[in-house]
């Protein structure tokens, strides 16, 4: 059965008013928070066969600290356009597209259509805050099961 994980980016910052949305970096807490959750996913035996994330900055920060938890190991990171500012309709797509070439992927993406899509998908209705992490298990590309939904600040501290 193949698998899908949903991870909503990490927190950005906002200290730049003037900055493009597309060009905003993660905030502290963001920088924190990642890392952690690709321990998390890591420890849990989570690790995807490919990850594809959003080309905006603040994912591909997210996609990369999350990557570097599996450190030699680590999967394979693509940017989807398609990611940024997406419908369910394009993620979807860009699902499609990729899940022949893996049994895990994990898509870096931002709100609201993660957590639409995760509704789509299992029919779970549930916010994505930052960094969250939806593990679905795939019936079909357009249907499945909701496995898990991990949050930063629920998860366990050292």
């Amino acid at each position: 059965m193949k698998q899908l994980i949903l991870l909503r980016h990490a927190k950005s910052s906002w200290a730049d008013p003037g900055q493009p949305d597309f060009e905003r970096p993660l905030n502290e807490r963001g920088r924190t928070d990642a890392p952690r959750m690709g321990a998390f996913l890591r420890d849990a035996l989570l690790r995807p066969e490919c990850i594809v994330s959003s080309p905006a900055r603040r994912a591909l920060q997210t996609a990369k600290a999350v990557r570097a938890a599996w450190g030699d190991d680590a999967p394979p990171l693509s940017e989807e356009a398609r990611i940024y500012e997406a419908t369910t309709g394009d993620l979807q797509g860009v699902i499609e597209d990729r899940l022949a070439a893996c049994d895990r992927l994990m898509l870096v993406g931002h709100e609201l259509a993660l957590s639409a899509l995760l509704a789509q998908l299992t029919g779970v209705r549930a916010e994505m805050p930052t960094c969250s992490a939806a593990v679905i298990a795939l019936r079909r590309v357009d249907a499945g099961l909701l496995c898990g939904l991990f949050r930063p600040k629920k998860l366990w501290r050292a």
